[in-house]
């Protein structure tokens, strides 16, 4: 080794760990997972609680560079297959590897299951169809997961259940929260179970306010500020009250993690309303998402423009901003399954589509149409230019995924459990 490498070398060594720590947060997670075989030092630092806390507050502040493509078989239905494939996509360089899926080893004991959430680089997986098990995960750590306590709901059919991940600061530990739909002898109601992670041995339950709850086309509800958010579902009627009642116009349910008390956002008068209670097949692209400036959004398109519905807190008080804008489709018979804000601004959107296309002519006579789902970026200030940039390079090997925001972590559940946060 020359005198000037050493001399490099020597240099960075001197480093304070804070310092290191603050270098190698800001680099891509698959750079730190490398960054762990450099050397013992680095390997200890990483691991240590204050780089985890430090890459996760870092990553949680920057707009999502990752997506999660989950992928299944066409002839399969979600519902009734296991957890599929995941992929980790990189929006940077547009390459994807597949990552951990479910991390029981005996998957077909639990038949439909469903991721219901992302939250701090964890994944919360539970079966369609039944309450438990409820498995909270890290598919970047070997491994590490936990399954939560069987719930003690009695026997009921299920219509909707979802849990969704919060983390509650003045207690600093996370919360998770189940929203369930169900019905017992022709008889439909909603409830709702909170339990403390690593601190309560049972689901505990909150009075919910609904009878329908949650809109079931929409997959997982969002942490934003404290609270969990879910988009109603408009087709059922409210506990004693008509849908015609002043709450008609309430979209959007809130959950205090802390508090543990429920709220509603109740859109005004002069803002145009989603139309998703109306015509069942916007449901399909209806979804909250947190965008640039922590501004938590309701987006729907509606098969020619995209609405947006900005939800801001005033003094208190919910205020709500709406827009929309035109999206003209690559193809003529095709419609958007799902999109993502993925940089947290509206200058970029991944964007699913599904559609039937042709196969191409034979004998002047048009092939048979075949069902696809590609992955587009779409560019809407791109006017002159070519608005769509085609991700068929990814090679997803499955004919139908969902997206998901993802924003990687080096949290460990079990760690959370022991209160090192």
């Amino acid at each position: 080794m020359t005198e000037s490498k050493r001399g490099n070398r020597n240099t960075f060594e001197t480093l304070a760990p804070e310092i290191i720590s603050e270098i190698l947060c800001r680099l891509p997670i698959e750079w730190i997972l490398r960054c762990k075989s450099v050397c013992k030092t680095w390997h200890t630092l990483i691991k240590d609680h204050y780089f985890v806390k430090l890459q996760l507050s870092r990553s949680n502040n920057q707009p999502s560079s990752q997506v999660i493509v989950e992928s299944w078989e066409y002839s399969q239905h979600i519902s009734s297959c296991g957890v599929s494939k995941l992929y980790l996509l990189s929006l940077e360089d547009c390459k994807s590897r597949e990552i951990q899926g479910f991390p029981l080893a005996d998957v077909n004991s639990c038949p439909g299951l469903l991721i219901m959430c992302f939250f701090d680089g964890l994944i919360c997986v539970a079966p369609d169809k039944d309450l438990d098990p409820v498995v909270i995960y890290n598919p970047l750590i070997r491994g590490d997961y936990i399954v939560l306590p069987k719930t003690e709901v009695g026997k009921v059919y299920i219509a909707l259940h979802r849990v969704t991940l919060g983390f509650d600061p003045s207690i600093n530990k996370y919360k998770a929260v189940r929203m369930l739909n169900y019905s017992v002898n022709s008889y439909y109601d909603s409830m709702c179970e909170v339990i403390t992670i690593g601190e309560e041995n049972s689901w505990r339950r909150v009075v919910a306010p609904y009878a329908g709850l949650i809109e079931p086309l929409c997959r997982g509800g969002v942490f934003h500020h404290g609270s969990i958010y879910w988009i109603i579902d408009k087709f059922r009627i409210f506990h004693g009250e008509s849908s015609t009642s002043s709450r008609s116009r309430e979209f959007i349910l809130e959950f205090d993690v802390t508090k543990e008390v429920f709220g509603a956002v109740s859109f005004p008068p002069s803002v145009r309303t989603p139309k998703y209670h109306e015509d069942r097949e916007f449901s399909l692209n209806l979804q909250l998402q947190v965008l640039e400036g922590g501004i938590l959004a309701l987006m729907e398109y509606d098969g020619q423009l995209l609405h947006i519905w900005r939800l801001l807190k005033q003094n208190g008080t919910q205020v709500v901003g709406y827009s929309s804008y035109r999206i003209e489709l690559p193809y003529k018979k095709a419609s958007i399954r799902s999109l993502l804000c993925p940089s947290g601004t509206e200058n970029l959107l991944l964007l699913q589509i599904y559609g039937s296309f042709q196969q191409g002519r034979r004998r002047r006579r048009r092939g048979s149409p075949t069902i696809k789902e590609e992955l587009f970026y779409y560019y809407p200030s791109n006017k002159k230019n070519n608005q769509y940039v085609n991700l068929s390079s990814l090679r997803i090997p499955y004919s139908c995924f969902y997206l998901w925001c993802f924003k990687p972590s080096l949290l460990s559940i079990k760690a959370a459990l022991l209160g090192h946060l």
